[in-house]
This record gives structure tokens, C-alpha cells and sequence, in this order.
């Protein structure tokens, strides 16, 4: 039996269009997004401190998974294989964090250079990434197009990159035994 728990970082800067750089903070608006889905997964799954946290190594993910690790107790791996699609860009930098996050654990020591992938590496890559994590309860923060490929694969459906219909910031998608509640829940769209 397998469950899981994907959630999309809250609004970045990037998200906002303060700014071009992929690999950029919250914005105040994301980081109230991620206290109310933090008080969302508390309140909503009562077994969440049974959960393995996976964070994507992008600081907006880091910044979301450190908000709901405050609010739940759940703590966080940092790994690369749940990081944003990069079939719309040459290259992204993301820095390493762990002299800010130090309480999660770093799977890595260096910075990433990430490349552009064409469609057939994304799908490999979330695929192989998620299919091969064994844990009983898992939640993930990641971005849209991962969070919706990783949800695809693990109930069963073609995984394709959708680079248009993914969830919105701070949406929680939850599987359990290949049957899911896809961005089932979007209280934070333009208002708290």
C-alpha cells in the first residue's frame, strides 16, 4: 500500500514575473499559501508525521517544505529528482542551501546546473524518479508539470509533460493505492 502527498510550492517570484531567475524566493502571498496548506495537511491528514518529505531543490520548494516542516513536524530530503521540467529553458543554476536548511537532509553538497530535457527525458526522469521511491507514505513539493506527471505515474495513467493544465500553487494532490485526488483543493488562488 502506497500513499501520497503532492504539493506545489506557493507563489514565487518567478510566479509573480518579479523576476527572471528560476530559481527565486517566495513571495510574501507564497509563504501565506504555505502556512494555510501547512494548517490544510494537519488538519486534513492526521497520520502526516508518518510521511517521508522529498523537497525539490529549488529555494521556492525549499521555502514551502520549511513552512509545512514548522507546521507538521514532517521532515524533508532534498533531492533533485522531483525539479522543475526544463524543456522551456537552456539552463538553471540552483544554488545549495543547506547553510539556511541544514535540518533537512542533503542528498547532494554542490550547486546544480540543470539543461534543457526534450519530452522523452522528462518523462523518463519522473517516472524512474518516483516509481522508484520506496516509502509506505510520501509527500512530495515539487512544481506543476513534475507534480502532475509523479501523480500520472503512480495511478497508472500515460505520463506526459503538460506544461498548461497543472496545479496551482500550494495545491494538495493526494494517491492512495493508485487511486487520487488530483488538485483537490485551491482555496488560495488570488485571495487567503
Amino acid at each position: 500500500m502506497s500513499q501520497y502527498i503532492f504539493v506545489r510550492h506557493g507563489q514565487s517570484q518567478y510566479n509573480a514575473e518579479l523576476t527572471t531567475n528560476l530559481d527565486s524566493n517566495l513571495t510574501l502571498f507564497g509563504e501565506q499559501q504555505a502556512i494555510k496548506t501547512g494548517i490544510y495537511l494537519k488538519n486534513n491528514f492526521p497520520d502526516i508525521s508518518e510521511y517521508v518529505g522529498i523537497t525539490s531543490p529549488y529555494h521556492r520548494c525549499l521555502q514551502t517544505s520549511h513552512i509545512i516542516h514548522d507546521i507538521c513536524g514532517l521532515f524533508f530530503q532534498v533531492k533533485p529528482g522531483p525539479r522543475e521540467v526544463m524543456m522551456s529553458y537552456d539552463e538553471c543554476k540552483v544554488v545549495n542551501r543547506k547553510d539556511k536548511f541544514g535540518h533537512f537532509h542533503w542528498h547532494h553538497e554542490e550547486d546544480f546546473h540543470f539543461f534543457n530535457e526534450d519530452e522523452i527525458a522528462f518523462v523518463s526522469r519522473m517516472q524512474s524518479y518516483i516509481l522508484a521511491e520506496e516509502h509506505p507514505k510520501l509527500l512530495v513539493v515539487s512544481h506543476g508539470s513534475p507534480i502532475r506527471a509523479m501523480y500520472d505515474a503512480v495511478i497508472g495513467n500515460p505520463v506526459f509533460p503538460d506544461l498548461h493544465n497543472y496545479p496551482d500553487n500550494c495545491s494538495v494532490s493526494h494517491v492512495k493505492d493508485k487511486q487520487g485526488v488530483y488538485f483537490n483543493h485551491i482555496p488560495w488562488k488570488g485571495k487567503l
